[in-house]
Formats: C-alpha cells, sequence, structure tokens
C-alpha cells in the first residue's frame, strides 16, 4: 500500500470507530421516562454537566485530529 492508501485506510477506521462510539453515546444519552417530571435537581443538573463537558472536549480532540488529518492527505495529494 501507499501512505495515501494507508491514510486513507485508517481515516476509514477512524469514522468506524466514531461512528460506533456516536452511536454508544446516544444510546446512553437517550432520557429515562421520568413519569411526567421533568424537573432536573441541582445534582442532576451538575453530573449532566459534567458528562456534556467530557463529550465536548472528546469530540474537539477527535475534530481536531480528523482536520489534521485532512489537512496531511490534501498535502500528500498537492505535492
Amino acid at each position: 500500500m501507499t501512505r495515501l492508501s494507508d491514510a486513507q485506510a485508517r481515516l476509514e477506521r477512524a469514522f468506524s470507530r466514531l461512528e460506533k462510539a456516536s452511536g454508544n453515546a446516544q444510546t446512553m444519552g437517550q432520557p429515562l421516562d421520568s413519569g411526567g417530571d421533568d424537573a432536573v435537581t441541582g445534582d442532576d443538573f451538575e453530573l449532566l454537566r459534567a458528562r456534556y463537558d467530557k463529550l465536548h472536549g472528546v469530540t474537539r480532540k477527535i475534530s481536531d485530529r480528523l482536520d489534521a488529518a485532512v489537512g496531511r492527505m490534501k498535502t500528500a495529494l498537492d505535492g
């Protein structure tokens, strides 16, 4: 395989892992049936905020890594 083929294969595997992780996160993030009471307690809010912050950090890292991979692929194609 060429370097470009290797990079494309790694990118495809990364996308597959991202899709799997996204599916798991969606399943975990489904709201529980609260019997019509949608009030969020302070503790629940803090827990949700912490999960959001963690996921936001992870998605930022993934986005940065994908941007870098795309940049390297563009450079390889142009060079």
